[in-house]
């Protein structure tokens, strides 16, 4: 009889969120969180004090480039506008 030996699994560990960037808009503390979802990267514009809306700003970014320049138009577009910039439309 041929016996096996199996090592147990260890869990996997899950990069953990970092915070990207600070910003203020509409006298609101904002904070642009960077985190991974299935392998992929996401960025998240969520409230530092933890209550309001948290708002998915990308899903398909691929190069640390991408991230960079996101960032910078984003927070360009908050303090131009004095708005959160994933709370508005063009129809506002």
């Amino acid at each position: 009889m041929t016996t096996t030996q199996t090592t147990p699994s260890t869990p996997t560990t899950r990069p953990r969120p970092v915070e990207l960037a600070h910003y203020t808009a509409n006298a609101q503390q904002r904070v642009l969180i960077g985190h991974r979802v299935d392998r992929q990267r996401q960025i998240t514009d969520a409230p530092t004090g933890g209550t309001g809306h948290s708002y998915l700003v990308e899903t398909d970014i691929h190069t640390h480039n991408e991230v960079l320049a996101l960032i910078g138009d984003y927070l360009a577009q908050a303090n131009t506008h004095d708005a959160i910039p994933m709370a508005t439309t063009v129809l506002d």
